[in-house]
């Protein structure tokens, strides 16, 4: 009856599991939030809620990144990275460039999490790439804090691949 309110509802649960995680109960908050965001998406479709639909891919790609931590790195990892790309075929450098530079970055954390499971160069690679993309936005003068963590991502990413090629 209400289904606009039912899946801000349910955006909002997904984001109350997702910070409860961090606290306690982390696999099973996980769950709850990926469930809640998914029920969200219900109503919040591209055709519809397409700026609605690509912060709810977001929030399910960094949860399932999470749950990675927890159970079933790769899968996990590999279903972060599909639901970041859904997002970014709204959340596009020209239409929503902080948005675009946020997810980004979650994808550039999937990679290179992904990279000690399988294809450790080529996934570290792919994080670089996105990291270096999330950094034309995230610039030192317009945004310091997201352009800080960019950067120490980038910076540990770059010391890994550094240390592959030593070995």
């Amino acid at each position: 009856k209400y289904p606009t309110e039912y899946a801000q509802t349910q955006s909002s649960l997904g984001i109350v599991y997702a910070d409860l995680a961090g606290v306690r109960d982390r696999e099973a908050n996980l769950d709850r939030a990926i469930w809640a965001f998914e029920e969200a998406l219900e109503v919040y479709t591209i055709e519809k809620a397409p700026v609605l639909y690509a912060l709810t891919q977001t929030n399910i790609g960094a949860a399932y990144t999470e749950l990675s931590g927890v159970r079933d790195k790769e899968a996990n990892l590999i279903e972060a990275l599909r639901v970041f790309e859904a997002a970014l075929k709204i959340r596009t450098i020209d239409d929503y460039p902080l948005a675009y530079a946020e997810t980004l970055s979650n994808m550039g954390v999937a990679y290179a999490d992904l990279s000690g499971v399988r294809d450790r160069e080529a996934n570290l690679t792919e994080a670089l790439r996105v990291f270096e993309a999330a950094l034309k936005i995230r610039t030192i003068d317009n945004y310091p804090l997201e352009y800080a963590k960019t950067q120490g991502n980038l910076a540990a990413a770059h010391k890994e691949l550094a240390g592959m090629r030593d070995e």
